[in-house]
């Protein structure tokens, strides 16, 4: 029998802080005759909240949150959420504690807001009872039959977080959500990316180049030559 998925707004739902602590991952890839260090014996904790990571184009960013996802096996390390681990030596896949959120939100185009939503919801073996309450919490509220062709890019956005939210994953990992957005949309991203993250005390973490999400993450990890500092 399929869960239900509880919609929780702001102040409701109140959860113990996630803990994501990545522990000496290292991922490498085959260049030619030569070997690519992607991430290089990455450790970092980080509690609920919004982080997010920085870095020039093609250091590795979007390639860290799959890691953390468990889309991507690293050569080594573990990365773990609380008490439930994914551990590269033994070839683990991602479970439900931490859900990527791609940059070309990869809705499905003939299905409407809420469908698209109760199809995330039914392949993860759950239900939603009323998809508006979930379009409600990202702003969405009246636009459930809209197909995502009818939705601005930033409504796209806000549609591809409520179909992660309908997993109820601690960790979320959206990639570069406002890369596509005028300012004034990715000024609402990023507020609504941080009341999602302090509202339900979920992790948060996005990679990113907007100096708006920058400015209200609670804190910031930069990424180059495959090293991981915490800057904030």
């Amino acid at each position: 029998m399929a869960r239900t998925v509880s919609q929780c707004g702001p102040s409701v739902c109140p959860e113990s802080r996630v803990m994501l602590t990545v522990d000496h991952v290292s991922l490498t890839y085959p260049d030619g005759q030569d070997v690519l260090t992607v991430l290089k014996d990455v450790t970092f904790e980080v509690p609920s909240g919004l982080t997010a990571v920085v870095g020039p184009s093609g250091t590795g960013k979007s390639t860290l949150l799959r890691v953390i996802a468990g889309l991507q096996i690293a050569d080594q390390g573990t990365v773990c959420v609380g008490e439930y681990c994914i551990d590269s030596s033994k070839h683990d896949a991602g479970t439900a504690q931490s859900i990527y959120v791609p940059q070309d939100f990869q809705l499905v185009p003939f299905l409407s807001a809420a469908e698209n939503l109760q199809l995330a919801a039914e392949m993860r073996g759950r239900n939603v009872n009323d998809p508006e309450i979930l379009l409600k919490i990202v702003g969405l509220q009246g636009l459930a039959k809209r197909v995502p062709e009818e939705l601005s890019g930033g409504q796209q956005q806000r549609l591809a977080l409520a179909r992660a939210l309908t997993v109820q994953a601690p960790v979320l990992l959206p990639d570069e959500p406002t890369g596509s957005l005028d300012s004034e949309t990715s000024q609402g991203i990023a507020a609504l990316l941080r009341e999602i993250a302090h509202s339900d005390q979920r992790c948060v973490i996005v990679a990113t180049h907007d100096s708006a999400l920058v400015d209200v993450a609670d804190s910031v990890l930069s990424i180059q030559s495959g090293k991981v500092q915490k800057i904030r």
